[in-house]
């Protein structure tokens, strides 16, 4: 039996190779200017707060960051929802940008249970560390001498 293959389009590719290049430079240049103007901006802003101010700043952060991720979660669980009800990976009406050997049937659907699981897994975890940093964020300051006084809504998030 002959292999179907989704040849690959090579406009996309230029295109996608493009994307992907002005990502990763405006990526490592956002990096770069956070890490060189706003590191020690926020650190002397936060010295300026009373300790329970920086401490409820620093809980939300740390557990909106790993919140960031459940949009990827959610297009990887469409993808893998779409493969698993058309039995075809790629999904019809994919471009990629190789020739691609196109699989169908339980072995599709497969590839689809797996992309679901993962996205949910990642959900998951993005779920945990979004509750358990700033849990044990609250932890360490509860063992500092500054914050053992009681603050009136101090940052817990659980």
């Amino acid at each position: 039996m002959e292999k179907e293959i989704l040849r690959a389009d090579k406009g996309y590719r230029r295109k996608t190779f493009a994307r992907l290049t002005i990502l990763g430079v405006a990526a490592a240049a956002f990096c770069g200017a956070l890490i060189l103007w706003g590191h020690p901006w926020m650190r002397g802003y936060l010295e300026t707060l009373e300790p329970g101010q920086a401490l409820r700043l620093l809980t939300w952060t740390s557990a909106l960051v790993p919140l960031t991720f459940l949009p990827v979660c959610a297009l990887i669980y469409w993808q893998g929802r779409k493969i698993i009800r058309t039995a075809c990976f790629p999904p019809p009406g994919t471009r990629v940008i190789r020739d691609t050997v196109v699989i169908r049937g339980a072995g599709a659907v497969a590839r689809g249970r797996l992309l679901v699981g993962l996205a949910l897994t990642l959900a998951l975890l993005s779920l945990l560390a979004a509750l358990y940093f700033p849990y044990r964020l609250n932890c360490l300051a509860a063992s500092q001498k500054r914050f053992q006084k009681p603050l009136s809504g101090h940052g817990l998030l659980i």
